[in-house]
């Protein structure tokens, strides 16, 4: 973005809509813009939020961001744990407004209507789920310890993790956040460092498999498993 907050370096971006969100790196530390791309020949900044130290990885869903925010002097890895997760409520484009702090070492999150399942690394693993009913008021579910992996994808009653680095994914059974189960794995390339999910499902909400899987590595081009 231009403006005073140059020099910046762009992390993440969601779209949402006509909205694109951007999390940036800045000189006045971590922050997030609001980007109005109905003229794609003239996006036009019209909000933005500051305060974090380093936004890094953004997930959006029904007018609400998660912003994983950690210290920049931290390891800038791919798979690196966040400090904590801002929640901010960006229904008003042209002010972004943080509704809660999660203070959870996540290295991504998800969401869903009602839910938030953080994938954590760091001080402690494993995927941890909480209840969204009030947002600005996250609660526990449940913590599954068990569960490792660097990158986390949502369809239906299902949660797709990638274990990097062991070159599998695996389907965990998320209808009970009181008893997760891992109902099957996918095997992927190995070497090579996952940098996003993107899961493409029937609809069906007792969906097992996803119709086709991406993985984008930071090495290789998205790799498409369809259909199972």
């Amino acid at each position: 973005m231009r403006g005073r907050h140059r020099p910046a370096r762009g992390l993440d971006v969601e779209c949402v809509g006509g909205l694109t969100l951007l999390a940036e790196e800045t000189a006045d530390g971590g922050m997030l813009f609001s980007v109005d791309v109905a003229d794609p020949a003239g996006p036009r900044e019209v909000g933005h939020l500051e305060g974090m130290r380093l936004a890094w990885r953004l997930a959006a869903h029904d007018g609400l961001v998660y912003i994983l925010d950690r210290d920049e002097y931290e390891s800038t890895g791919l798979c690196g744990s966040s400090g904590n997760v801002w929640i901010v409520d960006v229904r008003d484009p042209g002010r972004p407004r943080k509704i809660a702090v999660l203070d959870v070492p996540a290295v991504d999150v998800g969401a869903t209507d009602d839910r938030l399942y953080a994938l954590l690394h760091g001080s402690r693993d494993g995927l941890e789920i909480y209840d969204l009913s009030d947002p600005a008021a996250p609660r526990l579910l449940s913590s599954g310890d068990y569960v490792y992996g660097c990158r986390i994808a949502l369809a239906g009653q299902r949660a797709y993790v990638h274990n990097y680095p062991d070159p599998v994914v695996s389907v965990y059974d998320v209808a009970d956040p009181a008893r997760l189960a891992r109902s099957t794995t996918i095997a992927v390339e190995s070497g090579w460092i996952p940098v996003d999910l993107c899961i493409r499902a029937s609809g069906a909400e007792d969906v097992g498999l996803p119709t086709a899987l991406l993985v984008f590595g930071s090495s290789l081009p998205a790799l498409g498993y369809a259909p199972f």
